[in-house]
């Protein structure tokens, strides 16, 4: 007997969706769309937007006037519900549930032409483009000043767009460099020549070797020519 009602009640919810949104008013719509891109705008202020609107209940107003607020408080692109705040004739505020597609599109960078892994990335291999921001937060597109003059993690493909995962940045020292190590303490300032045991980048801390001594200490990377141990 469930199995009947659920095979009944599925085509007559699908029926009731589609008619909703079939008998709203075309002004109506335009007037919600508008209101719920002005409200999308504020979460996303440097983007370009598109909404569409896929379910709305056939309820009629007579004010340009309404409010939209949104349960989501973060990301709110893709399929999302709005609730839609407006004034009856009698004047009382009413609401109802509106179901649209947010899209959202930025400038970013592409690539123009397939890139093999470990290949220096230049100029000529990107362009900006506006694209529908589709990736992941944790993998976001790199800016300009990010791509340029570093390698491909991996074969990449024209008209990827650039994300972090997929550059690596160069190293400024690499292995066996000779290197001017700078130490730093209360009492004390040295520079002692010494050789790096590891590649790294600005920033990173690797393991030198003083070249008068052959002890070991770990530094960090100033430069291409400079690492500093401080104690």
């Amino acid at each position: 007997m469930k199995k009947n009602y659920i095979r009944v009640a599925s085509p007559f919810l699908l029926c009731f969706l589609m008619a909703a949104h079939l008998f709203a008013d075309d002004s109506q719509i335009g007037t919600i769309k508008k209101a719920i891109l002005e409200f999308a705008q504020q979460r996303y202020p440097a983007s370009k937007l598109s909404a569409e609107i896929i379910a709305i209940p056939d309820k009629k107003f007579f004010t340009e006037t309404i409010q939209v607020s949104c349960r989501k408080n973060g990301d709110i692109a893709g399929r999302t519900f709005f609730t839609i705040h407006f004034k009856k004739p009698d004047g009382l505020w009413d609401t109802m549930q509106v179901c649209a597609v947010i899209r959202r599109y930025e400038s970013v960078i592409v690539l123009t032409n397939d890139m093999q892994k470990d290949q220096i990335i230049t100029q000529r291999d990107i362009a900006q483009e506006i694209r529908e921001a589709i990736w992941s937060q944790n993998d976001m597109p790199v800016l300009l000043q990010e791509a340029i003059g570093r390698k491909a993690a991996r074969r990449l493909s024209k008209g990827r767009i650039l994300t972090s995962s997929m550059v690596v940045a160069l190293n400024d020292i690499a292995t066996g460099q000779p290197v001017s190590l700078h130490v730093y303490s209360k009492n004390i300032q040295m520079t002692l020549p010494a050789v790096a045991c590891q590649p790294g980048v600005a920033g990173d801390q690797i393991k030198v070797r003083i070249t008068s001594t052959n002890a070991y200490v770990q530094a960090i990377v100033q430069d291409k020519d400079n690492v500093i141990a401080q104690y």
